[in-house]
């Protein structure tokens, strides 16, 4: 008799942002894909390029410090966001879920 097949568990990635839109997919995905012993990524993805921009308050010259304060509330924006949704997924009975942060590169087209 031949063994029974290994039930491989599913890795689901799904993208966080903070907008009304992240929220209505996450819902979506709980009740259209998720399916008991997923492992869910929320991602959620930081652009610094926006602080980088010119004529933006970071950019003025000579004041790095004011650039790397920008990032660090932009950093503290992104971490608050993925606490949020990690623990609307584990209300939503999903009991898998970890928090993954991608940031740009800066100099990258």
């Amino acid at each position: 008799m031949a063994a029974p097949a290994e039930s491989k568990q599913r890795v689901c990635l799904v993208a966080i942002d903070g907008s009304k839109h992240a929220e209505i997919a996450v819902k979506w995905f709980k009740e259209n894909i998720y399916k008991e012993g997923d492992h869910v990524l929320l991602v959620h993805a930081i652009d610094h390029r926006h602080s980088m921009a010119y004529g933006s308050v970071a950019m003025m010259p000579g004041n790095p410090d004011a650039i790397a304060q920008q990032f660090r509330g932009e950093e503290k924006k992104a971490e608050h966001v993925m606490v949020q949704y990690k623990q609307k997924c584990i209300d939503m009975g999903v009991s898998k879920c970890t928090k993954f942060k991608v940031q740009s590169s800066l100099f990258s087209n």
